[in-house]
């Protein structure tokens, strides 16, 4: 469980490089002066200009004057997203305070535009869910977010928030509202859409540092045969660009040189990157799914079919699926591809054969 007054870390056992710290009162009255030497001289992490500006000084006095009335606000509140390879502050992320009577936390997060576009705003999102999933009071996050800020409400969107109505707020305008039930280890759109369309799935809990498929199946005992991994494909030097989403054995390769370009029409196609798989499926890489996809064709290795059962994403790295893969036949955008997908060939009997000198 989440200790609330420590630095709040990544549990990804790759990306421990992010840091969400608490800022102390001095600290804070400094940073709602604006005074960037005295706000230098309370922290060994290094402030730069942004979180002094007059974008950022409002937010601190207002947790400042928060936890003097209310102390046990405190741990919850704005914190500074530090980079502990250099130790220094790209932003300011947290929540607004302890959980309401519901158990509803509203996260709150900014990058300095200097380190922007490099995965801060989303890191420091990912903390702020995972803590709240440690902590057995919170039920609910929210985020509200203004109707012309698309980069945020794409990256809320990925991690299964869902807009629930608007509110207007005095500083910043009207706002969208966004929740998501941080109880609930299925990601929102794709519980939707295995109810819209009948699908019959167990929901598996699964650590973020288990959601890969080579992990997920060494600790859980699954072999590579039942599972089923989604992957994003696109073209290549082509515009616009046509992406699909694959879904194939863990035990074979994708045939993006020659089927897969055969499939989109098109004379290049590669896999996708991180950000553009997040992007057209509005899931993170280690949780993608077909369940809740609707602008792409699926394709399925006819070999998925030939299982019993498979296991597959979640739409998160928190939760896993498991099936019958006949259930895919339920999506109105499947269709099921001989030899989208082949085992490796079998290694050389004269390599097999070599052993160390």
């Amino acid at each position: 469980m989440t200790t609330l007054s420590s630095p709040w870390l990544s549990s990804k056992s790759n990306s421990h490089v992010l840091a969400l710290v608490q800022a102390p009162p001095p600290l804070l009255a400094a940073l709602a002066s604006g005074d960037h030497g005295a706000a230098q001289a309370e922290t060994e992490i290094v402030i730069p200009d942004y979180l002094v500006s007059s974008e950022c000084s409002g937010t601190w006095l207002r947790r400042l004057n928060q936890i003097a009335d209310s102390p046990g606000d405190a741990p919850w509140v704005t914190r500074l997203i530090v980079d502990t390879t250099n130790n220094t502050a790209v932003g300011r992320a947290g929540f607004h305070g302890p959980p309401d009577a519901r158990g509803m936390v509203e996260v709150g997060y900014s990058v300095d535009p200097g380190f922007r576009r490099r995965g801060y705003a989303r890191a420091a999102l990912e903390i702020l869910l995972q803590t709240a999933d440690s902590l057995p009071e919170v039920h609910i996050v929210r985020a509200t977010i203004s109707p012309d800020n698309l980069p945020s409400r794409h990256l809320v969107e990925q991690f299964g928030f869902l807009e629930v109505g608007e509110q207007w707020d005095e500083e910043d305008g009207l706002e969208i509202i966004f929740e998501v039930d941080s109880s609930d280890p299925l990601m929102p759109k794709v519980r939707a859409a295995l109810g819209h369309h009948g699908i019959l799935a167990d929901v598996l809990p699964c650590p973020d540092e288990l959601s890969d498929t080579a992990a997920f199946c060494a600790h859980f005992g699954v072999s590579l045969e039942q599972s089923a991994n989604a992957i994003v494909v696109s073209s290549r030097k082509v515009e616009p660009s046509v992406q699909a989403l694959c879904i194939l054995l863990g035990t074979t390769r994708l045939d993006v040189n020659k089927k897969v370009r055969e499939l989109l029409g098109v004379q290049r196609a590669s896999f996708a990157d991180a950000e553009l798989s997040a992007r057209v499926t509005g899931m993170v890489m280690g949780g993608v799914t077909p369940f809740g996809v609707t602008d792409l064709p699926i394709y399925v290795d006819s070999a998925v079919l030939e299982q019993a059962e498979v296991v597959m994403g979640g739409g998160n790295r928190n939760s896993k699926l498991r099936l019958d893969p006949r259930e895919l036949h339920k999506l109105p955008n499947v269709q099921v591809i001989e030899a989208l997908a082949q085992r490796p060939g079998p290694v050389p009997e004269a390599v097999v054969g070599l052993q160390p000198s």
